[in-house]
C-alpha cells in the first residue's frame, strides 16, 4: 500500500503516511473500489453505506495504486535533504562548541574520566579554531535584528524559500520561522511567550497558538537588554547551579573499569548496570554537595509540587536502568597523540540501534569533517557519509563536500565570506545521477540597533493572542497534575 499524496509505502497497518502524514483509507491494493462486486444492501438502496471521505481518484486508464511519484519531484527532495544535512551539519557543531563553552569546557581535573570528555570537545574544537566567528553576543546587550534566510534555484520545476528571522527592541522579542508549508512564530511580550504554528494541510490553513506565561514578580514593561529581560522571566525558578561542576561530578562517577585506553584510542562501554552504579555513586556524591543537590530539589518541586532532591530522584530511576538491556560502545582516536575521531555504536537487545562516526583533520591551512552514519530501518537501512573540506584565508572561506545517502551521490562548492556581523554562503549542487546542477544561497545578518520596525507593528511576528491558550508556568503544580492524571 503507498500513499495517495506523496507515494511512500505505508505498512499493511499503517493508518497515516510516516513522510506527509496524509491519512489512509481502507484500500484493496489489488481491485478498485469501482470495481469491487457488491451486493445488494438489505432494506434497499437507501441503506448503501456513503463512500469514505476523500476517496482516491485515478484518471481514467491509470492502474490501481499510488500515483508515481515524479523524477523531479524526488530529485527536488533529494536535493532539499542534501542541503538541510549540510547546513545543519555545521549548525550542530556550532552549537555544541557554544554549549561547550557556556558549561565550562575544559572540565578540570586529571583523571581518565574528564580527559575523555575533554577529548571528544577536542575533535570538534578543530573545526572552529582559528576560524572568524560572528558576534552574536551583542545581541544580549542591545536591540538588534537577525535575518537567515536560504534559496535553492535552478532546478527545473522546483524552488525552495526559507526564512528564519529574530529582532528584539528592548520591550518586545519576535521569531519567525517559515519553509514549506509551515510557519512558526514566537513573541515575547512583557511575562508571556506566545508560540504560533500555521500550516497547509490539503489547502487549508490552520492556527495553533499556546502562550507561556513565567512566574516573575519583576516589572518587564520597561525597556532592557535581552539578557536582563531573560534573567528576569528566570528569576522565580532559583536556579543557582555550577554546571561544570555538576558535570565533573558526574563523569568522575563513571567506574574507570569502563574505559580501555592505550596510545591509539580510548573506548567507553557502559551497558544498564554500569549506568546505574555510575548514577549510585553520583547520587552519593551530591548528598556532600548539599547546594547543588537542594537547587534541584526547588526545581522538582516547582513543576510538581513535591518535595525531593536530585539524589533522590536518581534513587527512583536507577533500578530501572539496572535490568535494562543496552550497550553503548563510545571511542575517541587519536592522530599522532591528538583525538581527531569519535565513534559510537549502541545495541538494545538484540536490535542494532546505529553506528555513527565524526573525524576532524587539519594539515597546515587545509581543514576536514568526514561524518558517517548507519541506522537500521523498517524499510531500509539508512548509510549517510558526509565529507567537508575547507580552507580560509582572512574572511573567506572555500569550500567542496561529497555527500552520500543511500545509492544517491552528490558533490557541493562554494563559498562563504564573512564580516563582523553576518555571512553569505553560496553553494553549488550536483548529483550525477540527475546530471543537474543547482545553487543554494544562505545569507546570515545580524544588524545592531533598534530594527527597522518596533516588533509589535511588523507583520512577520503578529500572533492571533486573543485565542491562545494560556499555560501559567507559575502553576506547574496544577499543570503537571493535569498532563499526569
Amino acid at each position: 500500500m503507498f500513499c495517495i499524496k506523496c507515494g511512500t509505502q505505508i505498512p499493511p497497518d499503517g493508518r497515516f503516511c510516516n513522510r506527509c502524514g496524509t491519512p489512509v483509507y481502507n484500500q484493496n491494493p489489488q481491485t478498485p473500489p469501482f470495481e469491487q462486486p457488491m451486493a445488494a444492501p438489505v432494506g434497499g438502496i437507501d441503506n448503501v453505506p456513503p463512500a469514505p471521505p476523500y476517496a482516491p481518484v485515478y484518471a481514467q486508464g491509470q492502474p490501481y495504486g499510488p500515483p508515481p511519484v515524479k523524477k523531479s519531484k524526488k530529485k527536488a527532495l533529494i536535493i532539499a535533504s542534501a542541503s538541510a544535512v549540510a547546513i545543519l551539519a555545521l549548525a550542530a557543531v556550532l552549537i555544541f562548541v557554544v554549549f561547550a563553552q557556556a558549561a565550562g569546557w575544559p572540565l578540570s581535573g586529571d583523571t581518565l574520566q574528564t580527559k575523555f570528555v575533554n577529548e571528544n570537545f577536542e575533535v570538534f574544537a578543530l573545526i572552529y579554531e582559528d576560524e572568524p566567528q560572528l558576534d552574536t553576543e551583542v545581541m544580549l546587550k542591545q536591540p538588534f535584528e537577525y535575518m537567515i534566510t536560504q534559496s535553492i534555484t535552478g532546478m527545473s520545476g522546483f524552488d525552495m524559500q526559507s526564512e528564519i528571522a529574530f529582532a528584539y527592541d528592548e520591550l518586545t522579542l519576535g521569531m519567525l520561522s517559515s519553509q514549506n508549508d509551515t510557519t512558526t512564530k514566537l513573541l515575547l511580550i512583557e511575562d508571556t511567550l506566545y508560540i504560533g504554528t500555521v500550516y497547509d494541510y490539503f489547502g487549508y490553513e490552520y492556527e495553533h497558538t499556546v502562550g507561556l506565561k513565567f512566574d516573575t514578580k519583576a516589572d518587564l514593561s520597561k525597556p532592557m537588554p535581552l539578557e536582563d529581560r531573560i534573567n528576569a522571566l528566570m528569576s522565580e525558578l532559583e536556579i543557582d547551579i555550577d554546571t561544570k561542576k555538576l558535570a565533573e561530578m558526574f563523569f568522575n562517577s563513571i567506574s574507570e573499569d569502563c574505559f580501555d585506553k592505550n596510545d591509539m584510542r580510548t573506548t567507553l562501554t557502559l551497558r544498564g548496570e554500569d549506568l546505574a552504579q555510575t548514577l549510585r555513586t553520583f547520587s552519593d556524591k551530591l548528598k556532600d554537595e548539599r547546594v547543588i543537590d537542594d537547587a534541584f530539589g526547588n526545581i522538582i518541586e516547582k513543576f510538581s509540587g513535591v518535595r525531593m532532591n536530585l539524589s533522590s530522584a536518581l534513587a527512583l530511576i536507577t533500578p530501572q536502568l539496572a535490568r535494562a538491556d543496552f550497550e553503548l560502545v563510545w571511542t575517541v582516536k587519536y592522530d599522532n597523540g591528538k583525538p581527531n575521531r569519535i565513534e559510537m555504536s549502541a545495541s538494545a537487545g538484540r536490535e542494532h540501534a546505529f553506528d555513527l562516526s565524526v573525524e576532524t583533520q587539519r594539515r597546515a591551512d587545509d581543514k576536514n569533517v568526514r561524518f558517517e552514519l548507519f541506522a537500521p530501518g523498517y524499510y531500509e537501512n539508512t548509510n549517510l557519509n558526509f565529507d567537508f573540506s575547507w580552507q580560509t584565508k582572512d574572511s573567506k572561506t572555500v569550500f567542496k563536500a561529497d555527500l552520500a545517502l543511500n545509492e544517491t551521490t552528490m558533490t557541493m562548492s562554494g563559498t562563504i565570506d564573512m564580516s563582523e556581523y553576518g555571512y553569505t554562503m553560496l553553494m553549488d549542487m550536483h548529483i550525477p545521477d540527475y546530471d543537474e546542477t543547482v545553487t543554494s544561497k544562505l545569507v546570515v545578518s545580524l544588524s545592531p540597533g533598534q530594527p527597522r520596525r518596533a516588533v509589535l507593528d511588523d507583520e512577520r511576528f503578529q500572533i492571533n493572542t486573543d485565542e491562545a491558550i494560556i499555560i501559567d508556568l507559575g502553576d506547574m503544580t496544577s499543570l503537571f497534575e493535569q498532563a499526569m492524571f
